[in-house]
């Protein structure tokens, strides 16, 4: 039962995290989302195993998860977190939270160039891959899809990020919040269901969120702990749900072979058995350091890179999949990358620099919160539904799919800021046309 305990103090040390970096990161905070993240998919299946008996990953084919790797996993988990938020609060800016004080005209200049760049995004998905939104709704030609149409990828994903910030900036910004909180909220969770992703669920929690963030002046200690106590299992039962749902099944939550060992958190987990089993066994061909490195060019596209090196994760599918087929795989989780660079100083390492690179966003992306313009609610937005997004699944793949995914949303940033400079040039242009001349004297 030591495991168990362990796993209990783990979330308690989360808990007590947020609690204390509320005074600047409000009542969501990257170092919550990061510990709740390696919480799900690293510390809970070794409680679950524990609890249960079953020492199952019921995959394609059923993983054994050996005791040894149960019993190391979190002692490296703390390693984990506490270099996290080391690599976090060494750099970040600490300035108390206040709610921004924006003008009403940089609101809705701000909220006019996102929702016109989502509606173009959604305008061009429907014209160039209608065919393919609608057939989303079949879970394998859903993911087959996405791997094999990387421009399809790339669209789909842009447009589920615009409609998200457009909605966060209505939920945070607006004039109704709450109604614009559910609509959007309302609007990507379908979406998800339709479609088969998680991710268009995880970004209508996010603009709820935006509404929360406005309607909560100053967060107690307790309501926060609180919340992130209970957060895996309101998550836990949601993950079950959804898997339920996509799989045509009834949902059963009693009597269960398994849980998180059933469901996603699983298929990453295989990769920190292989590594802590057999040091390099989950990336053969991935020496010392070389999945962080291609983890920071491999968002390249092949179409400019040909000969591109495999990322790590499919590296890992190829050779753990029999009759391996594109758009397959178990996912390969961060923490075996760190596993692989060196053990227990790989993970603290890893998660350092994390650290230090998710404060450098923040930094930089909120900068100017306090005295911004209608670029900084765009550059805000984007910060809590982007950022925040990557690190409540940055668990799910390895660094590569972190920087990638990154890059590929940044676009649509890039996106919204021009349209955001450029809007009232072109408005200004098109009242100037439509105006009537100055009368002319004919004689």
């Amino acid at each position: 039962m030591t495991v168990v305990v362990l796993g209990a103090v783990f979330l308690v040390l989360v808990a007590l995290l947020a609690a204390a970096t509320r005074s600047f990161d409000h009542v969501v905070s990257p170092v919550t989302l990061f510990g709740l993240g390696l919480f799900l998919y690293v510390v809970a299946i070794p409680m679950e195993v524990t609890l249960t008996g079953n020492r199952n990953l019921s995959l394609r084919s059923t993983i054994v998860i050996p005791q040894e790797v149960v019993t190391q996993v979190v002692p490296l988990a703390f390693v984990a977190l506490i270099a996290f938020v080391v690599g976090y609060l060494l750099i970040v800016d600490r300035t108390p939270f206040t709610q921004p004080t924006f003008s009403r005209a940089d609101i809705a200049h701000a909220q006019r160039a996102l929702g016109l760049c989502a509606a173009l995004s959604v305008l061009v998905m429907l014209v160039l891959f209608g065919a393919q939104l609608i057939a989303t709704r079949d879970y394998t030609t859903s993911y087959t899809q996405r791997y094999e149409s990387p421009l399809y990828a790339v669209g789909l994903a842009m447009m589920q990020v615009l409609l998200a910030m457009y909605g966060f900036s209505l939920a945070r910004f607006g004039r109704h919040p709450f109604r614009d909180a559910v609509a959007f909220a309302g609007l990507l969770s379908m979406w998800g269901l339709y479609s088969n992703q998680k991710t268009p669920i995880v970004l209508a929690g996010l603009v709820a969120l935006g509404y929360l963030t406005t309607r909560v002046r100053k967060p107690s200690a307790l309501a926060v702990g609180t919340s992130v106590m209970v957060m895996p299992v309101l998550l836990a039962v949601a993950a079950i749900s959804f898997s339920t749902f996509r799989g045509g099944g009834v949902l059963q939550l009693a009597g269960r072979s398994g849980y998180l060992t059933t469901i996603e958190p699983a298929g990453p987990f295989v990769s920190i058995v292989d590594e802590m089993l057999d040091r390099g066994s989950s990336a053969p061909a991935s020496g010392f350091g070389e999945s962080v490195i291609q983890g920071l060019v491999g968002w390249v596209p092949r179409a400019v890179w040909s000969d591109r090196p495999l990322d790590i994760a499919e590296q890992f599918a190829r050779t753990r999949i029999p009759d391996w087929q594109p758009g397959e795989g178990y996912g390969y989780s961060p923490f075996a990358e760190a596993v692989h660079q060196g053990g227990l100083a790989g993970v603290a390492a890893y998660f350092l620099l994390l650290g230090l690179v998710v404060a450098l966003l923040r930094n930089l992306l909120l900068r100017r919160r306090h005295d911004g313009s209608a670029l900084t609610i765009v550059a805000e937005s984007f910060y809590h539904v982007v950022v925040l997004l990557l690190l409540f699944t940055l668990f799910r793949g390895p660094l590569q799919a972190f920087v990638t995914t990154f890059v590929q949303y940044s676009v649509a940033l890039v996106l919204a800021l021009v349209m955001t400079a450029l809007l009232p040039r072109l408005l200004q242009d098109s009242h100037a046309v439509g105006s009537d001349p100055d009368p002319v004297e004919v004689s």
